[in-house]
């Protein structure tokens, strides 16, 4: 939930953000609108994103080539653990 200012009202009001859904089983992985298929996901492995300004890891996401073209998506801030979703992939994959 976030806390944006009203433009019309001068006051403040509460507005979720909506984030991506992930859906994994075994089909495939499905991101927002975008299913992706077991079959077709190649070179697939887990990354983390790490700012040398800051000195610390920023993102997790999954990689992984489909079609040709390579594809990420990010699998931290969600309800369920980075670990858990990894799992999950690696045991669909694997089927």
């Amino acid at each position: 939930m976030a806390l944006v200012q009203s433009a019309m009202f001068g006051g403040y009001q509460y507005t979720f953000k909506k984030k991506p859904v992930i859906i994994i089983n075994s089909i495939g992985i499905t991101e927002k609108d975008h299913l992706y298929l077991w079959a077709e996901i190649f070179d697939l492995s887990c990354s983390e994103e790490f700012d040398n300004e800051r000195a610390m890891f920023t993102a997790t996401h999954l990689r992984f080539t489909y079609h040709g073209d390579v594809k990420k998506i990010y699998i931290g801030g969600y309800d369920k653990s980075i670990e858990e979703i990894i799992h999950y992939v690696a045991v669909f994959r694997n089927r």
